[in-house]
C-alpha cells in the first residue's frame, strides 16, 4: 500500500486514528492558519511533527479540491521529543470557476518508522478566486458607490478591480448621497477629519449604506435620536467572530481597529482602539440606512489571501441587503 494513500485506507480497514490532543506522546499541529486561498497559485501550509522518542518517521499528505486529489506527497521526518520536525506541504492549486468558491480537503498523517499510524490533521480548504464580483457588475453599478478615501490606498485596490466608484474629497457631500452607498476607506483618522463621524451618520439618517474599514483613531458618540433627528432602530457591536457569521469560509483576519464602548459625564462615546474592543459596529434606520464600522484590516493581507476582498463584497451585501431581508 502506498503510503500517501494510507489516510482514507486506515478508515477502510476500521483504524480509527484521531488527532492529537495535550497527553498525547506523539503528534501533529498546525503552525499556519490561512486555509483560504487564490485559484491558480501556489499555496504553502506547515505542520509540525512530534514524537514520544527519537526515530524516523513519515508524514503523508493529501489535498482533495471539488471532488478529485490534486496532490498527494509523503515526507521522512526524524522525529524528537526535544525539537519537533517541522514540514511544509506546498501545492499549486486549480484556478477554478469564475464566481465559483471550490471546496478541498486537506489531510495529513504521522506514521512512524514501521508505517503504524500516530496522528491525523483534517482541514477544509476554500479555492476563491481574485475578484470577488466578477458576475455582479451590475450588482455594483446599482450600489451607486461612492469613496472617501484620504490615503488613496483603499481606492487604488478598487481600482484594480474596476469597481465603478466616485470620490469624495468633502464629507460635507455625504449628505447628498441619498440611498447610495459610501465606503470611508482603512485607516481613514476620525480624529483628524473632524465631522466625519457626524457627516457618516447623518448620511444614514437619510438612507444611505456607509461601511467604514479600521479606522485609524477617534472618539465619537454612537448613533442615537437627536432634536429633529431619528435615532436607529438598531444598534448591535460584534466580536470577531462575525467575520464567519458573513461567511463560514472566511480564515480571521489581523484586527487593525478595534471599539470600545464606554461613557462620560455628557453620555456614551466609543472610542476606537487597536484592541481589546469589539470588531464590528452596526447602525440601522427605519428608512433602511444602516452603517457598519468594521475593524479587521483588509489592505494588509489584499494580495496574500482572498479574505480581504470577498469580506469587502460580504460588508456591502449585508448593509445594503439586511434590511429587505428582514421585511
Amino acid at each position: 500500500m502506498k503510503a500517501a494513500g494510507w489516510i482514507l485506507a486506515a478508515w477502510i480497514c476500521g483504524v480509527a486514528v484521531l488527532p492529537a490532543t495535550a497527553g498525547d506522546e506523539a503528534g501533529l499541529r498546525w503552525l499556519d492558519g490561512g486555509f483560504a486561498a487564490f485559484g491558480g497559485t501556489s499555496a504553502t501550509w506547515r505542520v509540525e511533527a512530534s514524537g514520544a522518542r527519537i526515530a524516523e518517521g513519515h508524514v503523508a499528505w493529501s489535498l482533495e479540491v471539488g471532488g478529485g486529489v490534486i496532490a498527494r506527497r509523503e515526507q521522512s521526518v526524524r522525529l524528537d521529543p526535544a525539537a519537533p520536525a517541522s514540514v511544509e506541504i506546498a501545492v499549486d492549486l486549480p484556478e477554478g470557476r469564475a464566481g465559483v468558491v471550490a471546496e478541498g480537503r486537506l489531510q495529513v498523517a504521522l506514521l512512524d518508522e514501521r508505517r503504524q499510524p500516530l496522528a491525523e490533521l483534517e482541514q477544509p480548504v476554500f479555492v476563491f478566486g481574485r475578484d470577488p464580483a466578477v458576475e455582479r457588475k451590475q450588482w455594483l453599478r446599482e450600489l451607486d458607490l461612492r469613496l472617501f478615501d484620504p490615503s488613496g490606498e483603499t481606492a487604488r485596490r478598487l481600482d484594480e478591480l474596476g469597481w465603478l466608484h466616485r470620490r469624495i474629497a468633502n464629507p460635507a457631500a455625504f449628505a447628498a448621497l441619498g440611498g447610495g452607498t459610501l465606503i470611508v476607506g482603512e485607516g481613514c483618522s476620525l480624529r483628524e477629519n473632524r465631522g466625519l463621524m457626524d457627516a457618516t451618520i447623518r448620511a444614514a439618517e437619510g438612507g444611505a449604506h456607509v461601511v467604514i474599514l479600521a479606522p485609524a483613531d477617534g472618539v465619537f458618540a454612537p448613533p442615537a435620536p437627536a432634536e429633529g433627528r431619528p435615532g436607529p432602530v438598531a444598534l448591535h457591536f460584534y466580536g470577531p467572530e462575525f467575520v464567519r457569521e458573513l461567511d463560514k469560509r472566511f480564515d480571521m483576519l489581523p484586527a487593525r481597529a478595534a471599539f470600545r464602548l464606554g461613557g462620560t459625564r455628557v453620555g456614551a462615546e466609543v472610542a476606537v482602539v487597536s484592541e481589546d474592543g469589539w470588531a464590528f459596529v452596526e447602525a440601522r434606520w427605519a428608512n433602511g440606512g444602516a452603517l457598519v464600522l468594521a475593524g479587521p484590516g483588509l489592505l494588509e493581507t489584499w494580495e496574500t489571501s482572498p479574505v480581504p476582498r470577498h469580506l469587502l463584497v460580504r460588508l456591502l451585501e449585508w448593509t445594503t441587503a439586511k434590511q429587505e431581508k428582514e421585511e
